[in-house]
């Protein structure tokens, strides 16, 4: 097996369904394959040439020898490979969000409900109180959620209006403004005899 202070590790390695190695990280196959199952080890030998000339073989967990260079791993460092292959994958990620998820209701249902210091003896008192901090904690959450969902609603509605808002005050000052300017223009006596009431008044 190879040093694990290496920085190239198997995740970077190509298999096929029975574990065996069918390329390495710049793409060349190996000259030799051989698994012993007694031993459960695994031994792929690359041709001396390719991994001579190869930029990263002083970080690649091969290691040479008379014939080839060779990589030696156990079935265990396959299967690890693989899942850490799978965690890097999208697929994954939208798994481990859920279990992130169950793992925050868990500790909010320890935490905030106090299910861990129960004050009652026998599995039915027990599972009654389990039952009742559950629904509780359900209705905190719920509570939580309708006023995120509230808030939201009031921003999204004040970011439309305000500018609405806005507008309309400007167009009612012009309008107004228009409307003075006409009535001054088209009716001069009128508009002479209401600043003299408003200056009377």
């Amino acid at each position: 097996m190879g040093n694990s202070t290496k920085s190239v590790d198997l995740r970077e390695f190509a298999f096929d369904d029975r574990g065996c190695v069918t390329g390495c990280p710049q793409g060349h196959a190996p000259q030799k394959l051989a698994h012993k199952q007694k031993k459960d080890r695994y031994v792929a030998g690359f041709a001396i040439e390719c991994c001579r000339s190869c930029p990263r073989v002083v970080d690649c967990p091969v290691w040479p020898g008379k014939k080839h260079y060779y990589l030696r791993y156990r079935s265990k460092n396959y299967r690890l490979a693989l899942r850490r292959s799978f965690e890097r994958t999208d697929e994954f990620i939208e798994r481990y969000r859920w279990r992130a998820g169950v793992e925050a209701t868990m500790s909010e249902y320890a935490t905030l409900t106090g299910v861990k210091r129960l004050r009652v003896r026998g599995l039915a008192a027990v599972r009654y109180a389990a039952v009742l901090k559950a629904a509780g904690l359900n209705l905190m959450r719920a509570a939580r959620v309708q006023r995120a969902r509230i808030k939201a609603r009031l921003r999204a509605a004040a970011a439309h209006s305000q500018p609405l808002q806005v507008h309309f005050l400007s167009f009612k000052e012009r309008f107004v403004g228009l409307i003075r300017n006409w009535a001054g223009f088209s009716l001069p006596g009128q508009a002479q005899a209401d600043d003299s009431l408003a200056l009377a008044a």
